[in-house]
């Protein structure tokens, strides 16, 4: 301990922070754990700008800042909040697909108001979505799929009234469809598929009239199908397969205009009838493997 007050007395933390400022901000933060001084010194906000002074700038290509793109989502320290603020706080877009991405998406999201692309699929990001996200009113694109996202939906993304495209498939997230989708009145794309969502499919999602394609696929989906399901007259895909869905098939889903892909197989679906109108305009239905043969009218 005398040792650390003396290196306190005899280096001031701007020096200690000039000093380490010329390091890689990657590995920069690995000498924290040198003593209690210097985690102190560069777990300072000052030092986080200082850093990224030296290796951010405006003429940075993408291509370039990638170690920097993994450094934020795989911490939470000033370094994540500053690098928001100086590398994405006027991001339009964030294309970081199928870039081995491991860590969890920090709260700093939160600032990123110009954002009105999030795509960060097919990569190993964990832990929860965080409720951060509802703050980015620009947002029209989400896709996640295929990470190892877990925890619930957060209802805050309901908050985004401009959202298009939703895509949280292939998962580990839990808990069940929120009820209050129905504020998403843009929305065309809806992929819920492959994760550990139980639960009704919500009435509400009957309320989405843009909506083209919803899939909630392999999940643990109980109760029945909405009977207002026909007022999703811009449906074109319905996948709701390998699930735990019960009752009649309603009347309501043979009216469907644009339906072209129909898939409730692997169910527990005990009746219901589908017309030879339908039929004919599906390029692609399976509904076998239910409790019941379906009748054809």
């Amino acid at each position: 301990m005398s040792r650390i007050r003396h290196l306190q007395a005899a280096i001031p933390a701007e020096v200690i922070q000039r000093i380490f400022a010329f390091i890689h901000p990657s590995e920069a933060n690995k000498y924290k754990s040198l003593c209690r001084y210097i985690y102190t010194c560069l777990s300072d906000e000052r030092f986080a700008v200082l850093n990224l002074t030296f290796f951010v700038s405006p003429s940075s290509e993408s291509s370039d800042l990638a170690d920097l793109n993994q450094m934020w989502l795989t911490t939470n320290h000033a370094h994540s909040r500053v690098y928001a603020r100086f590398c994405l706080k006027e991001m339009h877009r964030i294309d970081w697909q199928h870039q081995n991405l491991h860590g969890r998406i920090p709260q700093a999201l939160g600032a990123l108001y110009q954002l009105s692309t999030l795509q960060l699929d097919h990569n190993q990001l964990s832990g929860p979505i965080p409720a951060e996200i509802g703050s980015l009113s620009n947002l029209n694109n989400i896709n996640l799929s295929n990470n190892k996202f877990s925890g619930s939906i957060p209802a805050e993304i309901c908050k985004l009234r401009r959202l298009r495209i939703l895509n949280l498939s292939n998962n580990k997230l839990t808990g069940s469809i929120p009820e209050t989708l129905r504020n998403l009145q843009e929305l065309h794309l809806l992929q819920l598929s492959d994760c550990l969502l139980s639960g009704p499919i919500p009435v509400s999602i009957c309320d989405l009239a843009k909506l083209n394609i919803f899939t909630c696929a392999n999940n643990r989906i109980s109760g029945m199908i909405p009977a207002n399901i026909g007022n999703l007259t811009q449906l074109q895909y319905l996948g709701l397969a390998g699930n735990e869905i019960e009752g009649d098939v309603p009347d309501s889903l043979s009216t469907l205009p644009s339906l072209s892909m129909l898939f409730l197989n692997d169910n527990r679906l005990t009746g219901g009838s589908l017309s030879q109108k339908l039929l004919h305009s599906l390029k692609l239905w399976d509904v076998s493997n239910n409790a019941k043969v379906f009748s054809i009218e």
